[in-house]
């Protein structure tokens, strides 16, 4: 079963491009989505838990991911989620949740805000 989804994380792979013998480009990265909450005790910001993601992208969306994303990036992902299940030495070992992108964007929020100036003038 497949779902549509927009997912905000942070790249925590070093992308991996492969062109399959068919020719068809494949970009792949492991994605994690960090919850945030405000501890007063420590009156700090914590990460406190987590999700994970494989994103696949394919044709041009994997080309220019590749050229263009990096470990660390923050991005936004949409596109069909699949969870599966997996098995090793014939035993059942775990789910895997996975985007087949159909977009791949920065996450601007997370932006060095003193890189650009940006102009209000009509």
């Amino acid at each position: 079963m497949t779902d549509t989804v927009a997912v905000r994380g942070t790249i925590a792979t070093p992308p991996r491009h492969v062109v399959t013998e068919g020719g068809l480009p494949i970009t792949s990265f492991r994605l994690v989505t960090r919850r945030r909450r405000y501890d007063r005790e420590k009156q700090a910001w914590e990460e406190v838990d987590g999700n994970w993601y494989t994103v696949s992208a394919f044709r041009r969306l994997a080309v220019s991911a590749a050229e263009d994303l990096a470990k660390g990036d923050r991005v936004l992902v949409a596109g069909r989620l699949c969870i599966r299940e997996w098995e090793g030495e014939g035993e059942p070992r775990g789910i895997t949740a996975e985007i087949e992108a159909e977009g791949i964007g920065r996450d601007v929020t997370a932006a060095d805000r003193g890189r650009r100036t940006v102009s209000h003038d009509p």
